[in-house]
């Protein structure tokens, strides 16, 4: 009994050690927010209207949930690449035989000046036998109207358009089995969206030249004073 508790005992202080160890050794992870949380219900205002990406905040978010609630949809910020910060949607949108599953997200994202000059969308699924899976985006940007779709599995997709502060997106997502039988059954998937937007970089004239004109102002007060 005594050899079992004393095993335990190791075998607790190891998994302790090894989780403070993973801990202290992993990067911080970002926010996970379910995008019922996210939107408005009932004409309820939202619990949390705005969500910071980057420099940039992304807020108005609306949902037409279909056949998936909108606590199932987890939305995550990414900001690693300052240049290129976005957003993921992740869930499983899901579809076989004759069934189909309709949604559509929109939301807004502004900044703090016209930097915005482009959103991409990429999807990842499946699609099996007659199965289809996609994202028809459509994007209002500098007063204009622009539309894109991407498929489960390929490749990227991408508009331009002149330098903005503010953007408004809408994207349905739909997947069909198209029906087939027995092994021809149609099924297909969406698990993730994933959405960035790119900015106009600063010059490198700019970065070079702030710290000299912050020295010749720090100079100046020396010199008032």
């Amino acid at each position: 009994m005594k050899k079992h508790v004393a095993l335990s005992l190791l075998l607790g202080i190891f998994l302790a050690s090894f989780v403070l160890v993973g801990t202290a050794g992993a990067t911080a992870l970002p926010p996970v927010y379910d995008l019922a949380g996210l939107i408005s219900i009932n004409g309820h205002p939202p619990i949390i209207p705005c969500i910071p990406v980057g420099d940039k905040t992304a807020s108005n978010f609306g949902y037409s949930e279909g056949a998936l609630a909108a606590a199932l949809v987890f939305v995550t910020t990414s900001d690693t690449n300052p240049m290129n910060p976005g957003l993921t949607f992740s869930s499983l949108w899901y579809a076989s035989g004759k069934q189909s599953l309709n949604a559509v997200i929109s939301f807004n994202v502004s900044a703090p000046s016209a930097t915005i000059d482009d959103v991409s969308l990429s999807v990842a699924g499946w699609t099996k036998n007659s199965g289809t899976a996609e994202v028809q985006e459509t994007v209002y940007a500098d007063g204009n109207t622009y539309t894109m779709t991407a498929l489960a599995g390929g490749p990227q997709q991408t508009v331009t358009f002149a330098p903005t502060g503010y953007i408004s997106i809408c994207k349905d997502i739909e997947v069909a089995g198209n029906g087939g039988y027995g092994k021809w059954t149609g099924s297909a998937g969406i698990t993730c969206i994933t959405q960035n937007f790119s900015q106009v970089p600063v010059p490198p004239g700019l970065l070079l030249l702030a710290p000299g004109l912050l020295g010749l102002f720090g100079m100046r007060k020396r010199i008032v004073k």
